[in-house]
């Protein structure tokens, strides 16, 4: 049975479905190739989801899959892969719903992008409970985090990847697999698609917001 996202934390903005409010089929091949702007970043508080769509076809298929009426979306480039960018998200449970929906429905590679340490906003959600010692903070760069719960061999499969111990981390109250902490931007983005591009739900934040719960051996 495909996975819908459509739990109590999405019932704030599922109150209507329609398409995507800020482009049209007719336009897709335009917008694929020759109008390729750079995605804009997220503002303050915002969460975004990023499905690659190299092609026409595939932001046609993404197109059969509504989104939220009050969604905005856009293709547009994003470290030189042209993507979808879903905007306007109300926290990263929210976005990781709708990567794993987009991806089980779509087979397209979709991840989350977080805002930076400072610009959390205050829209209202469940906040979830924080572990009594959540363990020491990362420190400056960005985190490539891995959700692990639709995948039970994902520890596995990442350290034979990787090539490397992978620890566990806290962010927000959650506990992900740590594929990378980099303080480049581009290495980050790139492992980032590359372990989306192979089924994993992975999610780019600051590693600021993240704690360490497990020790990281290389």
């Amino acid at each position: 049975m495909p996975f819908y996202p459509n739990s109590s934390s999405l019932t704030q903005f599922v109150s209507a479905i329609a398409g995507l409010s800020t482009f049209f089929l007719s336009s897709i091949p335009a917008w694929s190739q020759t109008n390729r702007f750079s995605c804009p970043p997220p503002n303050p508080g915002e969460y975004m989801v990023f499905v690659r769509t190299p092609n026409p076809s595939s932001q046609q298929l993404l197109l059969n899959y509504l989104l939220p009426s009050n969604q905005t979306a856009q293709i547009c480039q994003y470290n030189n892969e042209i993507v979808t960018q879903i905007r306007n998200l109300a926290n990263a449970q929210v976005s990781e719903r709708w990567s794993q929906y987009i991806y089980e429905n779509t087979g397209l590679p979709a991840f989350m992008v977080a805002p930076p340490l400072g610009q959390i906003g205050t829209r209202p959600f469940n906040p979830p409970v924080l572990p009594s010692n959540p363990g020491s903070p990362l420190g400056s760069g960005f985190a490539v985090l891995v959700n692990a719960n639709n995948r039970q061999d994902a520890p596995q499969q990442l350290q034979i990847l990787l090539n490397k111990a992978i620890p566990w981390v806290n962010f927000q109250g959650n506990s992900y697999l740590l594929a990378l902490q980099s303080s480049n931007q581009e290495e980050a983005t790139a492992t980032l698609m590359s372990l989306s591009d192979r089924g994993f739900l992975a999610i780019l934040v600051d590693a600021r917001q993240v704690q360490q719960l497990t020790p990281n051996r290389r």
